[in-house]
């Protein structure tokens, strides 16, 4: 009588054991296919992470409270910059991002190194001589070639900006290239702007520009022409926007040339492109 009433009785338990461990064995699949997917998706947010690429036009390495002497901490777009780097930072592990921020002194960036720094060392203020600056690049992708790259540049720092699409372009993804006010040191420097030279009243002429619209996803170029002796121009191969004042803009010098790195309404969209074209 015993074992007869313990055999059912053991039937029963090894069921209700038996449906346990289903029920154990699908909790497991569940909680391991959700432990891959979120070590997965942080694998894309990483391998999506950004190369942030700003670059100021001459005279943009000022004097700031980071540093002793001129930097690139001391410009208007370095502002600008912290600001799309504090958003992003929302959506990414620390160190992610990476980024570089340069600036020109005085002289053409034709001879004239530039200053600037990286996401690798941001405290350290380097000197990249003409020319170095896409294999400084190329270090910083180093470690994820396949991740998005933006790039904004003003005045020569837009030649600059575009200089680097045309060069990187066919390695990387450049997810978007944002040029305000471009100028080319090549067709506009301190003779040229003191005799009125075309080549300081239009966008820079002297690069590829087919090519870095093949190299580059989205190519927005901001100009304004309000200023009669120094401007850029529409650029056929981007899309492009006129900013126009109806009065002098809110800068220093009261110019327009200077303010377009600050305009509120260039950076609006930025912000969106950027981080709609990350969605992607």
């Amino acid at each position: 009588m015993c074992l007869g009433n313990w055999k059912p009785s053991l039937d029963n338990d090894r069921k209700k054991m038996g449906v346990k461990l289903t029920a154990i064995k699908k909790h497991y699949r569940l909680g391991l296919v959700i432990l891959l997917f979120s070590f997965s998706s942080n694998l894309l947010a990483a391998s999506n992470a950004p190369l942030l690429i700003f670059h100021g036009g001459r005279g943009s390495c000022k004097y700031s409270s980071h540093t002793e002497g001129r930097s690139p901490y001391g410009m208007s777009l370095y502002r600008s910059f912290y600001a799309l780097h504090q958003k992003l930072r929302r959506h990414y592990g620390k160190g992610e991002i990476k980024y570089l921020v340069g600036c020109f002194g005085y002289r053409s960036p034709l001879n004239e190194p530039s200053l600037y720094f990286t996401s690798e060392d941001p405290k350290t203020i380097q000197v990249a001589q003409p020319g170095e600056l896409p294999e400084i690049v190329q270090e910083l992708m180093a470690s994820n070639p396949y991740r998005p790259i933006y790039i904004a540049g003003h005045s020569y720092g837009g030649w600059r900006a575009m200089r680097l699409a045309e060069r990187l372009g066919h390695l990387y993804d450049i997810r978007g290239l944002y040029t305000m006010d471009p100028i080319s040191p090549v067709n506009c420097g301190t003779f040229q702007f003191l005799t009125g030279y075309k080549g300081c009243k239009e966008a820079p002429t002297d690069l590829d520009r087919e090519r870095i619209k093949e190299n580059s996803q989205i190519w927005v170029n901001f100009y304004q022409n309000r200023d009669k002796g120094l401007h850029s121009s529409e650029i056929e191969e981007a899309t492009n926007l006129h900013l126009t004042y109806k009065k002098d803009p809110p800068s220093k010098s009261g110019a327009c040339h200077p303010y377009a790195d600050e305009d509120p309404r260039v950076w609006k969209i930025i912000h969106r492109a950027v981080f709609s074209t990350l969605a992607r």
